[in-house]
């Protein structure tokens, strides 16, 4: 009897550890989430980098001995800047005797029309300049005086072009990513001198997945969120959905769109990495809970005074993890649903 009896307690006794420890690790079957108001929005994410909008290959216009190189990569220039210059001491001679010629041309021509003005001097004067009242013989002096003055701003303008072909200038504001040669090189107009990244306007280009580049369009706003600048967001908008799809080193499908930043980073790099959130809708303040607390038909389980009840609910916009409840529920609520 007493065999029996112990055997009787070690039986209960290992029912009541097992109850005991199923009942301790058994997690709740429901959890509770609370109807809460908050901004929420729909996004497509996507990772991409910074660029400039353009990219400008400086050239010089002729051939010749570098002289002058006032930048190096990563450093800021503005629109109208002087960057760097041939050997011009030719250019420079050149344009100072047309220059010369120039001011001796127009001495002459002031000369002619002295000349008529004192002729006609008590019979118009000046106002007889290229009227009837010349003579031929003045009008023949006059016009040739007028076209030699022509001929030789001509020469100036061409010997000011000469000079102006042995220097760049930034047609843009910008970073400098490239700038390879050094002064007494000779380079050649085919020559890449210097090479611009316009920071005019500053793009993001997202590589969307093919899957959602339907729910992509122009003008979207765009929070981007650059890796070297941790948590800031930048805003944008897109501005260009290139119409071709390109494959990636792991073989997914992407269409690439670019995306205009509002508030660029100041000291602008490009090539920088970082996340977009092209926003599709959004709502603000209002009443959401987690997506898993919606059931099938938009119903959710509604905890009450007298037990749970199921709720018939109209849903808005959805986020990863939250969705927008429009109708059904009000703020404050406490909801079952299970994980």
């Amino acid at each position: 009897m007493k065999k029996l009896f112990s055997f009787l307690a070690i039986v209960i006794a290992l029912t009541g550890f097992i109850i005991f420890t199923q009942t301790r690790t058994k997690p709740d079957r429901f959890q509770t989430s609370e109807v809460k108001r908050q901004d929420i929005k729909s996004t497509v994410s996507a990772s991409g980098t910074l660029s400039g909008a353009t990219t400008v290959n400086l050239h010089f216009q002729t051939s010749g001995k570098l002289f002058s190189l006032n930048v190096k990569a990563g450093d800021s220039v503005k629109k109208g800047q002087f960057l760097a210059g041939l050997d011009a001491l030719d250019e420079i001679s050149d344009l100072n005797k047309t220059q010369n010629t120039l001011r001796d041309k127009e001495a002459a021509l002031r000369k002619v029309y002295d000349d008529i003005h004192l002729f006609q001097y008590g019979n118009g004067g000046f106002g007889n300049v290229g009227t009837g009242n010349e003579t031929e013989t003045q009008r023949a002096t006059r016009t040739a005086a007028e076209v030699a003055k022509d001929n030789a701003f001509d020469e100036v303008k061409k010997a000011q072009k000469a000079l102006g072909d042995k220097s760049l200038i930034s047609p843009v504001s910008g970073i400098v990513l490239k700038s390879d040669f050094v002064p007494g090189q000779n380079v050649s107009s085919s020559d890449t001198i210097i090479q611009l990244a316009d920071k005019d306007r500053v793009l993001f280009e997202a590589e969307i997945d093919e899957a959602d580049i339907s729910r992509v369009s122009l003008g979207q706003r765009v929070d981007v969120n650059l890796d070297a600048y941790g948590g800031r967001i930048f805003e944008g908008e897109v501005f260009g959905i290139i119409p071709q799809t390109r494959s990636t080193q792991t073989g997914a499908i992407i269409v690439p769109v670019k995306i205009t930043l509002l508030n660029p980073p100041a000291d602008f790099i490009s090539g920088l990495t970082g996340q977009a959130s092209i926003i599709i809708e959004e709502a603000k303040n209002a009443l959401t809970l987690p997506i898993d607390a919606v059931g099938e038909n938009s119903t959710v389980l509604v905890q009450t005074p007298r037990g749970s009840e199921n709720e018939k609910v109209i849903t808005g916009v959805k986020s990863d993890t939250e969705i927008e409840i429009k109708t059904g529920l009000n703020e404050g609520e406490k909801v079952l649903f299970s994980p």
